[in-house]
């Protein structure tokens, strides 16, 4: 029942975070969320690395 569980739910997440990254809209994806929620900030290395030009 677990196994069936975590697949569930990774397929939702996978869905709903895909839909929100093709959406393009702020403060949609799990990770804005996180960062807004603990006030942290994500490197410039990293959001060079994850953004397009």
């Amino acid at each position: 029942m677990r196994t069936v569980t975590w697949i569930l739910w990774s397929l939702a997440f996978a869905v709903l975070e895909g839909i929100a990254v093709a959406n393009r809209c702020d403060g949609d994806t799990l990770s804005e969320n996180f960062y807004r929620a603990f006030r942290t900030r994500t490197s410039k290395a990293g959001r060079a690395l994850f953004t397009r030009p």
